[in-house]
């Protein structure tokens, strides 16, 4: 099978992407932090209202231009 250049560099961005994901959440701290994170987003979102489905597409469409 014959890969493009491009397509070979997206293949190891990917795999480095993978290993240091790996490597990362097997540090002793990972899963406290990430639940530290996670309930402090969580209390944070509560202080703002919820995104409507238009603000959605366009916050969506802003970010991917």
């Amino acid at each position: 099978m014959k890969f493009s250049k491009s397509r070979k560099r997206i293949e190891s961005v990917r795999l480095k992407n993978a290993v240091l994901g790996a490597i990362e959440k097997e540090h002793p701290n990972y899963h406290r932090t990430m639940n530290e994170v996670l309930e402090e987003a969580l209390a944070k979102s509560g202080d703002r209202p919820a995104m409507t489905p238009d603000e959605f597409c366009e916050w969506l469409n802003s970010v991917s231009h």
